[in-house]
C-alpha cells in the first residue's frame, strides 16, 4: 500500500498538486482569519497590513533532516571535505543541495546533459550526455560524484535520448572522466530491482556492485537511507536489497 501511495503522490505532484500541503492550507484557514482580525485591531505600527495568506506553514516542522536527499548530500559533501581531492566534477546531482554544500568550500565543475546558465562563483559547467562516453574527456577528475541522477540515464525524463541500458552507459561515462586512483561517489536508489518508467530505475545493490567491478572500480564503503528515511553510516548488500525504495551511496576507487 505505501508503494502505491508513493507512486500515486508522485503523479499527482507532477500535475503541481500537493495533497498534504492542499490539507494543511484548509485547516488553517479559520486560524488565518482569527489572526487576521486580531492583527487589524491590534495593529498601531503605522504599517499597512496587507493580505498575503501563508496558509500552508502552519503545525509544520522547523525543518525535515531526514530522507535520500538531506542524507545523501550530506554524506558526498562530508566525503569531498576529507577527500581533499584535486579536480571535482559532478554529473547531474540537486544544485540547490549538495553543490550548495561543496561551494562552500571549494570548486566543482559541473556535467549535466540539460543545459544550465549560472554566474555562480566556484561553479563551472560543461554540458555532456555520460551515456556517449566516447565524447567524453578521458582521466579528467580526481572525483566523481553522481548523486541520485544515473536511476534516470535514457528513461526520456529530462529530454535525454531513450536507453533502458542508459544507465550502465552512463556508470561507463563516470569512470572514464575519473582518473586512475580517483574516487566515484555515487547514489542511487536501491531495494527491488526495477524500473518505474519514466520516473526512475531502483536497483539490486549487487546490480551496481557487479557493473562497477566490470569497469575496473574498486568498493571502498557503503551507507544508505532506509525506507524510513534514516541514514545508515554503515550499510550492507542484504540491508540495501531488503528496501522497497531506499538510497544506496556507495564509495569506489578507480584502479
Amino acid at each position: 500500500m505505501s508503494s502505491v501511495l508513493r507512486k500515486a503522490g508522485f503523479l499527482v505532484h507532477s500535475f503541481g498538486f500537493d495533497p498534504r500541503k492542499f490539507g494543511a492550507s484548509a485547516a488553517s484557514i479559520l486560524p488565518f482569519l482569527k489572526s487576521y482580525r486580531a492583527a487589524r485591531t491590534a495593529n498601531s505600527t503605522g504599517w499597512p497590513l496587507e493580505l498575503m495568506p501563508a496558509l500552508g506553514d502552519r503545525g509544520e516542522s522547523a525543518g525535515s533532516a531526514q530522507g535520500h536527499y538531506f542524507h545523501m548530500d550530506l554524506w558526498a559533501a562530508r566525503e569531498v571535505f576529507a577527500g581533499k581531492f584535486g579536480k571535482l566534477v559532478d554529473v547531474g546531482s540537486r544544485v540547490d543541495g549538495y553543490i550548495a554544500h561543496i561551494l562552500a568550500f571549494r570548486e566543482v565543475e559541473v556535467f549535466d546533459v540539460r543545459p544550465m546558465a549560472s554566474s555562480v562563483k566556484g561553479m563551472s559547467f560543461t554540458q555532456a550526455d555520460m551515456m556517449t562516453p566516447v565524447n567524453l574527456p578521458e582521466g579528467y577528475a580526481d572525483c566523481v560524484s553522481c548523486l541520485h541522477a544515473l536511476e534516470h540515464f535514457g528513461l526520456g525524463r529530462y529530454g535525454d535520448p531513450l536507453d533502458l541500458n542508459g544507465w550502465s552507459k552512463g556508470l561507463a561515462g563516470l569512470t572514464k572522466i575519473l582518473k586512475s586512483g580517483g574516487t566515484l561517489l555515487l547514489a542511487v536508489p536501491v531495494g527491488r530491482q526495477r524500473i518505474e518508467f519514466d520516473a526512475h530505475r531502483v536497483f539490486h545493490p549487487e546490480t551496481i556492485l557487479t557493473a562497477a567491478k566490470a569497469l575496473g572500480l574498486e568498493l571502498t564503503g557503503i551507507a544508505g537511507v532506509n525506507d524510513e528515511g534514516l541514514f545508515l553510516e554503515q550499510a550492507n548488500t542484504e540491508d540495501l536489497a531488503q528496501m522497497n525504495y531506499g538510497c544506496g551511496c556507495f564509495s569506489f576507487k578507480k584502479l
